[in-house]
Protein backbone atom coordinates (compact mmCIF):
# COMPACT_ATOMS: atom_id res chain seq x y z
CA UNK A 1 0.00 0.00 0.00
CA UNK A 2 1.01 3.63 -0.43
CA UNK A 3 2.55 5.33 2.58
CA UNK A 4 5.72 5.57 4.61
CA UNK A 5 7.99 2.50 4.64
CA UNK A 6 10.32 2.38 7.62
CA UNK A 7 12.54 -0.29 6.04
CA UNK A 8 13.43 1.92 3.07
CA UNK A 9 12.86 5.25 4.86
CA UNK A 10 10.80 6.43 1.91
CA UNK A 11 7.21 7.14 0.97
CA UNK A 12 5.68 4.63 -1.46
CA UNK A 13 3.41 6.29 -4.03
CA UNK A 14 1.92 3.12 -5.53
CA UNK A 15 -1.52 2.33 -4.03
CA UNK A 16 -0.75 -1.37 -4.61
CA UNK A 17 2.56 -1.20 -2.76
CA UNK A 18 4.84 -1.96 -5.72
CA UNK A 19 8.42 -0.74 -5.39
CA UNK A 20 10.33 0.98 -8.16
CA UNK A 21 12.97 3.68 -8.25
CA UNK A 22 13.50 5.79 -5.12
CA UNK A 23 14.20 9.49 -5.64
CA UNK A 24 14.83 12.41 -3.33
CA UNK A 25 12.23 15.13 -3.89
CA UNK A 26 12.62 18.35 -1.89
CA UNK A 27 14.53 16.43 0.78
CA UNK A 28 11.96 13.61 0.98
CA UNK A 29 12.71 10.08 -0.19
CA UNK A 30 9.91 8.99 -2.54
CA UNK A 31 9.57 5.51 -4.05
CA UNK A 32 7.84 5.36 -7.42
CA UNK A 33 5.67 2.43 -8.55
CA UNK A 34 7.37 -0.48 -10.26
CA UNK A 35 7.97 0.23 -13.93
CA UNK A 36 5.48 -1.74 -16.07
CA UNK A 37 6.31 -3.85 -19.11
CA UNK A 38 7.35 -1.89 -22.20
CA UNK A 39 4.08 -2.49 -24.02
CA UNK A 40 2.19 -0.97 -21.06
CA UNK A 41 4.03 2.35 -21.31
CA UNK A 42 2.54 4.93 -23.67
CA UNK A 43 4.77 5.68 -26.66
CA UNK A 44 3.60 8.24 -29.21
CA UNK A 45 6.45 7.41 -31.61
CA UNK A 46 9.16 4.81 -32.12
CA UNK A 47 11.59 7.69 -32.68
CA UNK A 48 12.66 8.89 -29.23
CA UNK A 49 12.98 12.45 -30.51
CA UNK A 50 9.19 12.51 -30.90
CA UNK A 51 8.40 10.83 -27.61
CA UNK A 52 6.81 13.22 -25.15
CA UNK A 53 3.62 13.87 -23.21
CA UNK A 54 0.54 14.19 -25.40
CA UNK A 55 -3.11 14.56 -24.42
CA UNK A 56 -5.31 11.74 -25.64
CA UNK A 57 -8.60 12.65 -27.39
CA UNK A 58 -11.85 11.15 -26.22
CA UNK A 59 -13.15 8.23 -28.29
CA UNK A 60 -15.58 9.18 -31.02
CA UNK A 61 -19.21 8.71 -29.99
CA UNK A 62 -18.71 8.48 -26.22
CA UNK A 63 -21.49 10.11 -24.18
CA UNK A 64 -23.65 9.19 -21.18
CA UNK A 65 -26.02 7.20 -23.41
CA UNK A 66 -23.24 5.13 -25.00
CA UNK A 67 -21.05 4.77 -21.89
CA UNK A 68 -21.58 1.01 -21.61
CA UNK A 69 -19.87 0.53 -24.96
CA UNK A 70 -16.79 2.33 -23.63
CA UNK A 71 -16.62 0.78 -20.18
CA UNK A 72 -13.03 -0.47 -20.65
CA UNK A 73 -11.88 3.01 -21.67
CA UNK A 74 -13.64 4.64 -18.71
CA UNK A 75 -12.23 2.07 -16.27
CA UNK A 76 -8.79 2.84 -17.67
CA UNK A 77 -9.33 6.54 -17.01
CA UNK A 78 -10.11 5.88 -13.36
CA UNK A 79 -7.06 3.63 -13.16
CA UNK A 80 -4.81 6.44 -14.44
CA UNK A 81 -6.36 8.81 -11.91
CA UNK A 82 -5.67 6.37 -9.09
CA UNK A 83 -2.36 4.76 -10.11
CA UNK A 84 -0.69 7.37 -12.30
CA UNK A 85 0.52 7.22 -15.88
CA UNK A 86 3.71 6.01 -17.61
CA UNK A 87 4.92 7.39 -20.93
CA UNK A 88 8.14 7.47 -22.90
CA UNK A 89 9.84 10.84 -22.79
CA UNK A 90 12.79 11.14 -25.20
CA UNK A 91 13.45 7.41 -24.95
CA UNK A 92 13.09 7.14 -21.16
CA UNK A 93 10.05 5.85 -19.21
CA UNK A 94 8.52 8.70 -17.20
CA UNK A 95 6.03 8.34 -14.35
CA UNK A 96 3.50 10.98 -13.35
CA UNK A 97 1.04 10.67 -10.47
CA UNK A 98 -2.69 10.31 -10.98
CA UNK A 99 -3.33 13.91 -9.97
CA UNK A 100 -0.67 15.18 -12.37
CA UNK A 101 -2.14 13.09 -15.19
CA UNK A 102 -5.59 14.43 -14.27
CA UNK A 103 -4.35 18.03 -14.59
CA UNK A 104 -2.53 17.44 -17.89
CA UNK A 105 -5.28 15.39 -19.51
CA UNK A 106 -8.47 17.03 -18.24
CA UNK A 107 -7.56 20.13 -16.22
CA UNK A 108 -8.85 22.86 -18.52
CA UNK A 109 -7.73 26.33 -17.37
CA UNK A 110 -8.34 29.85 -18.62
CA UNK A 111 -5.24 29.51 -20.82
CA UNK A 112 -5.91 25.98 -22.02
CA UNK A 113 -4.28 22.75 -20.85
CA UNK A 114 -0.97 22.49 -19.02
CA UNK A 115 2.19 21.33 -20.78
CA UNK A 116 4.34 18.69 -19.13
CA UNK A 117 7.07 20.11 -16.88
CA UNK A 118 9.49 18.17 -14.70
CA UNK A 119 9.08 20.77 -11.97
CA UNK A 120 5.36 19.94 -11.83
CA UNK A 121 6.20 16.22 -11.91
CA UNK A 122 8.27 16.59 -8.73
CA UNK A 123 5.68 18.85 -7.11
CA UNK A 124 2.99 16.21 -7.62
CA UNK A 125 5.34 13.51 -6.29
CA UNK A 126 5.69 15.58 -3.13
CA UNK A 127 1.96 16.36 -2.86
CA UNK A 128 1.05 12.68 -3.28
CA UNK A 129 3.66 11.66 -0.72
CA UNK A 130 2.25 14.22 1.72
CA UNK A 131 -1.24 12.82 1.11
CA UNK A 132 -0.40 9.14 1.74
CA UNK A 133 2.19 9.57 4.51
CA UNK A 134 0.49 9.31 7.91
CA UNK A 135 3.35 11.29 9.46
CA UNK A 136 2.52 14.31 7.32
CA UNK A 137 0.51 17.36 8.39
CA UNK A 138 0.48 18.71 4.84
CA UNK A 139 2.83 20.61 2.56
CA UNK A 140 4.01 24.22 2.52
CA UNK A 141 5.05 25.52 -0.88
CA UNK A 142 7.31 28.54 -1.29
CA UNK A 143 7.38 29.58 -4.93
CA UNK A 144 7.88 32.30 -7.49
CA UNK A 145 4.93 33.76 -9.32
CA UNK A 146 3.28 32.23 -12.40
CA UNK A 147 4.35 28.66 -11.66
CA UNK A 148 0.85 27.19 -11.92
CA UNK A 149 0.90 26.09 -8.28
CA UNK A 150 -2.67 27.19 -7.60
CA UNK A 151 -3.99 25.15 -10.52
CA UNK A 152 -1.88 22.22 -9.33
CA UNK A 153 -3.45 22.45 -5.87
CA UNK A 154 -6.95 22.79 -7.36
CA UNK A 155 -6.38 19.75 -9.60
CA UNK A 156 -5.10 17.74 -6.64
CA UNK A 157 -8.17 18.69 -4.61
CA UNK A 158 -10.52 17.73 -7.45
CA UNK A 159 -8.70 14.44 -8.10
CA UNK A 160 -9.32 13.39 -4.51
CA UNK A 161 -12.67 15.11 -3.97
CA UNK A 162 -14.63 13.60 -6.86
CA UNK A 163 -14.33 10.11 -5.36
CA UNK A 164 -14.49 10.88 -1.62
CA UNK A 165 -17.64 10.11 0.35
CA UNK A 166 -19.05 12.39 3.05
CA UNK A 167 -16.04 14.69 3.10
CA UNK A 168 -15.56 18.45 3.49
CA UNK A 169 -12.86 20.19 1.46
CA UNK A 170 -12.16 23.89 1.75
CA UNK A 171 -9.98 26.82 0.82
CA UNK A 172 -9.08 30.36 1.81
CA UNK A 173 -6.71 32.92 0.29
CA UNK A 174 -5.06 36.17 1.27
CA UNK A 175 -8.38 37.96 0.80
CA UNK A 176 -11.95 36.78 0.43
CA UNK A 177 -12.04 37.95 -3.19
CA UNK A 178 -8.90 35.93 -3.93
CA UNK A 179 -10.53 32.87 -2.36
CA UNK A 180 -13.50 33.34 -4.69
CA UNK A 181 -11.12 33.40 -7.67
CA UNK A 182 -9.43 30.17 -6.58
CA UNK A 183 -12.83 28.55 -6.07
CA UNK A 184 -13.92 29.72 -9.53
CA UNK A 185 -10.82 28.06 -11.03
CA UNK A 186 -11.85 24.81 -9.36
CA UNK A 187 -15.47 25.08 -10.55
CA UNK A 188 -14.39 25.89 -14.11
CA UNK A 189 -12.02 22.91 -14.10
CA UNK A 190 -14.80 20.69 -12.75
CA UNK A 191 -17.18 21.83 -15.48
CA UNK A 192 -14.57 21.01 -18.10
CA UNK A 193 -14.25 17.39 -16.98
CA UNK A 194 -15.70 14.54 -19.07
CA UNK A 195 -18.99 13.16 -17.79
CA UNK A 196 -17.49 10.00 -16.25
CA UNK A 197 -15.48 12.06 -13.78
CA UNK A 198 -18.41 14.21 -12.67
CA UNK A 199 -20.26 12.88 -9.62
CA UNK A 200 -23.90 13.83 -9.08
CA UNK A 201 -23.90 17.49 -8.09
CA UNK A 202 -26.34 20.29 -7.33
CA UNK A 203 -25.21 23.26 -9.44
CA UNK A 204 -22.78 23.80 -12.30
CA UNK A 205 -21.90 27.38 -11.34
CA UNK A 206 -22.02 27.57 -7.54
CA UNK A 207 -20.78 30.74 -5.86
CA UNK A 208 -19.43 29.29 -2.62
CA UNK A 209 -20.06 25.52 -2.32
CA UNK A 210 -19.75 22.74 -4.88
CA UNK A 211 -22.00 19.97 -3.56
CA UNK A 212 -21.81 16.37 -4.71
CA UNK A 213 -25.30 15.33 -3.63
CA UNK A 214 -28.75 14.67 -5.06
CA UNK A 215 -30.39 18.01 -5.98
CA UNK A 216 -33.44 19.01 -4.00
CA UNK A 217 -36.91 18.25 -5.37
CA UNK A 218 -37.42 21.86 -6.38
CA UNK A 219 -34.64 21.84 -8.97
CA UNK A 220 -35.10 20.83 -12.59
CA UNK A 221 -31.98 18.66 -12.37
CA UNK A 222 -33.66 16.60 -9.68
CA UNK A 223 -36.65 15.99 -11.95
CA UNK A 224 -34.38 14.29 -14.44
CA UNK A 225 -32.53 12.34 -11.73
CA UNK A 226 -35.44 11.62 -9.39
CA UNK A 227 -35.18 7.86 -9.78
CA UNK A 228 -31.62 7.75 -8.49
CA UNK A 229 -30.80 6.11 -5.18
CA UNK A 230 -29.41 8.71 -2.80
CA UNK A 231 -26.74 6.21 -1.73
CA UNK A 232 -24.91 6.77 -5.02
CA UNK A 233 -24.28 10.44 -4.15
CA UNK A 234 -20.94 11.24 -2.54
CA UNK A 235 -22.43 13.86 -0.18
CA UNK A 236 -19.11 15.69 -0.32
CA UNK A 237 -18.65 19.46 -0.43
CA UNK A 238 -15.90 21.74 -1.71
CA UNK A 239 -16.18 25.32 -0.50
CA UNK A 240 -14.34 28.57 0.09
CA UNK A 241 -14.60 30.78 3.13
CA UNK A 242 -13.76 34.32 4.11
CA UNK A 243 -10.17 34.86 5.18
CA UNK A 244 -10.42 34.63 8.96
CA UNK A 245 -8.66 32.52 11.57
CA UNK A 246 -11.92 30.76 12.44
CA UNK A 247 -13.21 30.29 8.88
CA UNK A 248 -13.49 26.51 9.18
CA UNK A 249 -13.71 26.28 12.95
CA UNK A 250 -15.57 23.09 13.85
CA UNK A 251 -15.22 21.56 10.37
CA UNK A 252 -13.33 18.29 9.89
CA UNK A 253 -11.69 19.16 6.57
CA UNK A 254 -10.26 16.24 4.59
CA UNK A 255 -8.35 18.65 2.37
CA UNK A 256 -7.54 22.36 2.69
CA UNK A 257 -5.86 24.89 0.41
CA UNK A 258 -4.44 28.01 2.07
CA UNK A 259 -3.67 29.97 -1.08
CA UNK A 260 -1.10 32.77 -0.59
CA UNK A 261 -1.66 32.59 3.15
CA UNK A 262 1.72 34.12 4.04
Amino acid sequence: MAGYCKETDSVFLCPHGTQGETREVYGLRVTLPKKPARDKIYKRSTNKTYQYWERQPKPQGINPNTAKRFIDYIDGQFQYKRDGFWFYNNGKPEYITGAHWFLLQWGLTNVGYFDYRKAHRDLFYFLEASWVDERSFGALLTKTRRTGATYAAVAFMLTKGITMKRANLGMTSKTSDDAKEVFKKLVDMFNGLPFWFKPIHVMSQPKSVLEFRIPSQRTSKHKSDNNQDTDIALNTTISHRATREDSYDGFALRFYIGDEFS
